[in-house]
């Protein structure tokens, strides 16, 4: 089963964005249509 999802014109933020889970997170919404702001303790 594949679900899909279209996030053009949203904005979405994730916290911690940079590594690991959070990284794939803000990745797999970009994929997806959106605009992504990502913040982190440290720079990438």
């Amino acid at each position: 089963m594949t679900v899909t999802y279209d996030y053009t014109g949203k904005a979405v933020l994730v916290t911690g964005g940079t590594k690991g889970i959070g990284a794939a997170i803000a990745r797999a919404f970009h994929e997806a249509g959106a605009t992504v702001t990502i913040c982190a303790r440290t720079p990438p």
